[in-house]
């Protein structure tokens, strides 16, 4: 609330892009930043890099060598189509020794993380930015 009063009250944004980044736990969301920033031209917000990669790695930690594939197809791609397809190839690969409720559930956890978050994930070269 003190944020949000001294930036209302110290600055005119309503011709400012406002660039946010956080890690999009509890309080650091894009809908927490717009709150604070309040009126303004034009908020992008990024999941940071460093928590998305290593909520992959956590997540796939069962399959480290899916681990990069899965990371350029987000990261650097930023290819749902190429994500879906990454993440039903290693939920195939779930047998045998692999085939367990905690790897099905760390996977569940992974797309839906992805699929809730992808819009902030969207790199910024690839959001046209005017700056």
């Amino acid at each position: 609330q003190e944020i949000k009063a001294y930036l209302a009250n110290a600055y005119d944004l309503s011709d400012t892009l406002i660039i946010s980044n956080a890690d999009g736990g509890a309080g650091y969301a894009k809908k927490d930043f717009d709150e604070i920033v309040g009126y303004c031209k034009q908020h992008e917000h990024f999941l940071d890099v460093f928590h998305l990669n290593k909520k992959i790695k956590d997540r796939l930690s069962f399959m480290p060598a899916m681990q990069s594939k899965l990371i350029s197809a987000v990261e650097f791609k930023y290819d749902r189509h190429l994500t879906d397809v990454i993440l039903d190839t290693i939920e195939s690969n779930l047998v045998d020794e692999l085939n367990t409720s905690e790897n099905h559930e760390n996977l569940k956890r992974l797309r839906s993380y992805l699929h809730r978050r992808w819009v902030d994930i969207k790199p910024f070269k690839m959001r046209h930015l005017s700056v």
